[in-house]
Parts: structure tokens; C-alpha cells; sequence
């Protein structure tokens, strides 16, 4: 049943010249497609040609062997990039080196989205103001690509 409706989205998102995105979710609130290479693995058997993956910082933190290593190997299907900190809290607030990664996806050439999906802690604007502070000390100049 996923896998008809997964072809059959990727083909109508095909067709209007959209994009999909399926998140590797780990473990503890999941059952499958808990990491990239499973997401990867799937999109390739359906051939799915408008379909990429989305990771998440937490994620794969959880079920990543190295997060960088995983990166690296599926760029190219790399569809959206979710930044969190290993407690999902805003980056800076646990131990992932959320700026490391981020300069990564510059270095490999990441020309997709990435946006903060954080607990709303200690307050939702806190968290807002505490994520954009971050981003902005990381003093990243992106000029090629529209989402980092």
C-alpha cells in the first residue's frame, strides 16, 4: 500500500514539476524507514524520480553511525535538511556541532532547504530567537543556495 501511493505521488509530483520529500524518523517513533540508507534504498526500488530524502539532525543522531559519513553518501538525494540539537532543543543547546554539518552541506554543494524543527523550549520565541542567534554567529555567507 506505501509503495502504490508513493509512486503515485512521485508521478503527479512529476508531472507539475514538484518535489517530495520522506523523512528518516528514527526508531522509537517508528517501525521503518528509520534511517537514510532505508529511505534511499526505497526511493531506488520504486524509482521514484521526483522523491528525495529528508534528514533531520535528531534523527540521525539516533541511527546514524556518523552523521557526516551519511551526508556525504546521499547528497545527491538529499532533499531537505532538518537542524535540531541532540536533545531536539535549538542548536547550541546539546552536543551536535550543528555548524560543522551545516558547513558541510556547503561543501558538498547542498543547493536544497534546511530549516530548524526544535522544541518550542524554554519558550516557542525563545527558541526562535536562540536558533537565529546561532545561525547568525555561525557567520555563513550563502550566496548559491536558496535554503542554508
Amino acid at each position: 500500500m506505501l509503495e502504490r501511493c508513493l509512486v503515485e505521488c512521485d508521478s503527479a509530483a512529476e508531472r507539475c514539476g514538484g518535489r517530495l520529500a520522506i523523512e528518516a524518523i528514527n526508531r522509537y517513533e517508528t517501525q521503518s524507514l528509520n534511517n537514510a540508507a532505508e529511505v534511499a534504498s526505497m526511493i531506488d526500488s520504486l524509482k521514484l524520480k521526483a522523491t528525495g530524502i529528508l534528514l533531520d539532525t535528531f534523527h540521525m543522531n539516533i541511527e546514524e553511525q556518523s552523521i557526516e559519513s551519511t551526508l556525504s553518501k546521499h547528497i545527491s538525494k538529499l532533499e531537505h535538511f532538518h537542524i535540531a540539537d541532540s536533545n531536539r532543543w535549538p542548536p547550541g543547546d546539546g552536543h551536535l556541532d550543528v555548524g560543522a554539518l551545516l558547513t558541510q552541506l556547503n561543501d558538498l554543494d547542498y543547493m536544497g532547504w534546511a530549516s530548524a524543527e526544535t522544541l518550542p523550549k524554554p519558550t516557542r520565541d525563545d527558541a526562535v530567537k536562540h536558533t537565529a542567534a546561532y545561525l547568525k554567529g555561525l557567520d555563513m555567507v550563502r550566496t548559491k543556495s536558496k535554503g542554508l
